[in-house]
């Protein structure tokens, strides 16, 4: 997965946004590439965070 900038006039793909994309998700998969405007950029890496975080064990 690579993550690219948008240079473009692109609608950002999350639903009741309507934003302008400024980063495109190249996923390489049948569905195509993905394009995010920079709230929901911010909001998506928030959450990867949070769970990232949650899956983390302290080694003993």
């Amino acid at each position: 997965m690579k993550i690219t900038n948008v240079y473009n006039k692109i609608k950002c793909d999350v639903v009741l946004c309507n934003d302008d994309a400024k980063f495109e998700f190249i996923t390489n998969s049948y569905k195509g590439n993905s394009y995010l405007c920079e709230n929901c950029f911010n909001a998506m890496k928030n959450t990867i965070k949070k769970v990232a975080t949650k899956n983390e064990t302290k080694s003993i």
